[in-house]
């Protein structure tokens, strides 16, 4: 829920045009309701103590960096995982932060025609996925290509049995080939079950969020990746290091982040 709230205030810095920055008093704000709930949390896991990992580290409740665009069985989740609009303010609406990529031809290189050429198959050959990213207009569900392949295998092999239950003249032996019939389609169940490698759901989410993308101008990558940044998280969280000292390095990262990216 840390991370998140993060992720939306410096979404909500990119909308501004502002710097990226925690150190607001908004966010201080939320930040001292969080050490409110953290004594909570230390008597939940001495009460409960599934709600804590092995290593002693709080269970997450939300999912972070779930692709929006997903298929029937994708991290377990059938038809997809439900987007949650979260915002850190009443007034504002829910953020998503996406980065913008830019492909560019060296105006100096030798070979011109092929990176042209390259940059066109790019656009033009997207795999589905992305193509339900980038364009409105392919936001449509895709099936699976094993999926009819199974119905058909299913449909040989129903023919199959009824043919031999057809055959056979013996009531006991119809009904063993009437049980044995039955548990071979339940055995196709999860098969039929991973219908779409791209379902309705997903690009539901997809077309839900768009309203609120926000292209940030910090470096998501080492903001979401750096070990460090993911230890400050814990630390803050144990009470180890006071609110001053956790935005101190997190506006310390958020430096580091401007200074890559330029």
């Amino acid at each position: 829920m840390l991370r998140a709230l993060t992720e939306q205030q410096l979404a909500f810095c990119a909308l501004e045009g502002i710097p990226a920055t925690l150190d607001t008093p908004e966010f201080r704000a939320l930040l001292a309701r969080v050490d409110a709930l953290t004594p909570l949390l230390t008597q939940l896991q001495e009460r409960d103590s599934s709600l804590y990992t092995a290593e002693g580290e709080p269970r997450r409740l939300l999912i972070m960096g779930y692709e929006m665009i997903t298929g029937d069985g994708d991290a377990g989740l059938h038809c997809g995982g439900e987007l949650l609009s979260l915002s850190w303010t009443a007034e504002a609406g829910a953020l998503y932060p996406v980065h913008q990529g830019i492909l560019m031809v060296n105006a100096g290189s030798a070979q011109q025609e092929e990176a042209i050429r390259l940059v066109e198959a790019l656009l033009t050959g997207l795999e589905p996925h992305s193509r339900a990213v980038v364009l409105p207009d392919a936001r449509v569900p895709v099936e699976y290509a094993s999926y009819h392949n199974t119905l058909e295998q299913l449909a040989v092999e129903e023919a199959d049995y009824q043919a031999r239950y057809d055959a056979c003249a013996d009531e006991a032996q119809r009904r063993e080939i009437q049980s044995a019939w039955e548990d071979y389609r339940e055995s196709f169940i999860p098969s039929l079950n991973m219908r779409y490698e791209i379902t309705t759901a997903s690009l539901d989410n997809v077309n839900r969020a768009q309203a609120g993308m926000v292209c940030t101008d910090y470096n998501e990558f080492y903001m979401q990746k750096s070990e460090s940044i993911r230890t400050l998280y814990q630390r803050y969280l144990r009470l180890e290091i006071s609110m001053d000292q956790f935005l101190q390095e997190v506006e310390r990262a958020l430096e580091m982040s401007r200074l890559e990216e330029q």
